[in-house]
């Protein structure tokens, strides 16, 4: 394969798309769900991605960004979550419009967490913060409740809970 191609499933839809250099991806590829909609986006360089990856919700709204090294999951990376919005206006009898909200931020190298990582609660809330290394909780962690109050804290040591802890109490 040599250039720009276009693969179809058997009931006509639109599976991928890219270009291919000396049968290898090659450049920008594209994949699509059943229903015809852009579910994942990456760059490529000679059979390996490399560049950055979009994933995408069947809303179309982006579900995730990671960035590739030569085939290697490497530097920043973030996910957001979606859910039916209850608190959005609508009319009478429409579906429940989806609400995009970050999940998780930090960073990979080698396909592996490293650095320091922020979850979120649905709300918006920082839920945890702490260090990753090697892909193990490794460091100080805070936890926060879905208000933003502090919830607990603590070290990890290898993925594990270790020392002493603190919880907090309202």
């Amino acid at each position: 394969r040599e250039g720009s191609w276009t693969f179809w499933r058997p009931d006509g839809t639109k599976r991928m798309a890219g270009t291919f250099l000396n049968d290898e991806r090659h450049g920008s590829f594209s994949m699509f769900s059943l229903m015809g909609e852009l579910i994942s986006k990456a760059n490529w360089s000679k059979g390996r991605l490399h560049g950055e990856q979009e994933r995408f919700f069947a809303s179309g709204k982006r579900k995730s960004i990671f960035t590739w090294v030569a085939g290697q999951q490497t530097g920043p990376a973030v996910l957001y979550r979606e859910a039916p919005d209850h608190e959005a206006e609508r009319e009478p009898g429409a579906p429940l419009p989806m609400r995009r909200t970050l999940h998780e931020e930090g960073a990979y190298n080698n396909g592996r967490r490293t650095g320091i990582w922020m979850e979120y609660h649905p709300s918006g809330e920082i839920k945890a913060t702490g260090p990753y290394l090697e892909d193990e909780r490794n460091g100080l962690w805070r936890f926060h409740t879905a208000d933003g109050s502090d919830e607990a804290k603590g070290e990890y040591t290898a993925d594990e809970q270790s020392g002493a802890w603190v919880g907090y109490h309202p």
